[in-house]
């Protein structure tokens, strides 16, 4: 083949950029000897993808969605109709394009993803052409302070009552946040208060921080999927006390803001779950979940707790059904700019369907980066 490294250089180290933002960077080759082509172009493209299997009878049916938000192709040297001769040894192509004004943030997902690639192609006549692909992140601007649901307090209640013949006293279970919004690396602080005067157990309480996503496809006919995504989780045993109170903390990883506007194939929500697991036949476990939001953009102010918000004691007053419990005060200072880190979540290939198998780069792992604050630590 005579190439001896083609590889697509991001003017960018993260490969990280927001729409209407100039994409920059160079295609290096390197040559053992001189190739014939009509030229060296690249081809940069958005889009989203959903797509599953469905079994019907001893067949399988094969439903897609898709959405495109753009497309380029650029010659670098040489044409569609043009013959160039590329000499042995190392070259070096400059390109630059501009995204569009609207874009959805880059996702990943086994059943569908959104996705930017850029491909440098070294357009031979008559032959098979030599390509190579490079993603990169897209992050479309989630700021929390332009949703007033993301600084409301969270307070959510479930009441329970026990019994198979006949009604026990209720128990009562509210979990509470001082805001609704947060972003990566922010610690989401959650107050569980428990008013249990059923005479049940509690062997077990499960907090968890989920994911929940809806995927659409529109071929050969519209249908839905959802699937939940454990992110995090918290366990706590037996709860010996009839009237308690604690805190939990969970710190948001990497993840892909809430919503993914600009997308109508994919939408992402969050939410906290909390289940108590109850040592009773005939019982139902309790277990709610109330939204939060994650965002790219922190609130102003944003919560920095000074302190733990509460410990477990023998008797707590209970919040009331209105406001949180009462949290440390809010402390200003200084964010600075957010790091951007690989999400938890992964493509396996880069390989599409009009990609052939000898393309360089479509093995390749890739994980979409998104904005990652660091706040002060404020756990003892």
């Amino acid at each position: 083949m005579g190439v001896k490294n083609f590889n697509i250089i991001f003017e960018n180290p993260v490969k990280t950029y927001y729409p209407a933002e100039i994409v920059r960077g160079h295609i290096s080759l390197t040559l053992d000897w001189p190739k014939k082509c009509r030229g060296l172009k690249i081809k940069g493209k958005g889009e989203a993808k959903t797509s599953w299997n469905t079994s019907a009878g001893k067949g399988q049916t094969r439903y897609t969605g898709h959405e495109e938000y753009f497309s380029i192709k650029q010659y670098l040297t040489g044409g569609e109709s043009d013959e160039v001769e590329l000499a042995r040894g190392i070259h070096s192509f400059p390109f630059e394009f501009i995204l569009p004004s609207r874009l959805p943030s880059s996702f990943e997902s086994k059943l569908g993803y959104i996705r930017y690639t850029l491909k440098a192609i070294i357009d031979l006549p008559w032959k098979f052409d030599i390509e190579t692909k490079s993603p990169f992140t897209v992050i479309s601007k989630y700021d929390l302070n332009t949703d007033s649901n993301a600084s409301r307090p969270i307070v959510e209640s479930r009441t329970h009552n026990f019994g198979c013949f006949s009604t026990t006293p209720p128990l009562t279970a509210t979990l509470s946040m001082p805001v609704g919004g947060y972003v990566p690396g922010q610690i989401i602080p959650i107050n569980i208060s428990i008013n249990n005067q059923s005479g049940v157990t509690i062997y077990h309480v499960r907090l968890k921080l989920i994911k929940k996503v809806v995927f659409k496809v529109t071929k050969p006919r519209s249908q839905k999927r959802k699937k939940k995504t454990t992110i995090k989780e918290i366990h706590e045993g037996k709860i010996e006390n009839n009237n308690v109170s604690f805190d939990e903390f969970i710190e948001v990883p990497s993840l892909p803001s809430s919503n993914l506007n600009q997308c109508g194939i994919i939408d992402v929500q969050y939410a906290v779950e909390l289940k108590l697991y109850i040592d009773k036949l005939c019982s139902r476990n309790l277990k709610f979940t109330t939204q939060v939001l994650i965002g790219t953009v922190p609130l102003n102010n944003c919560p920095f707790f000074t302190s733990v918000l509460s410990s477990v004691t023998q008797s707590s007053i209970l919040p009331s059904s209105s406001a949180p419990p009462n949290y440390s005060s809010v402390i200003n200072f200084e964010l600075p700019p957010p790091t951007y880190e690989e999400s938890i979540f992964a493509a396996e290939n880069l390989q599409d369907d009009d990609d052939s198998q000898h393309v360089i780069g479509i093995n390749d792992h890739f994980a979409p980066r998104y904005p990652v604050y660091k706040f002060p630590s404020h756990r003892p």
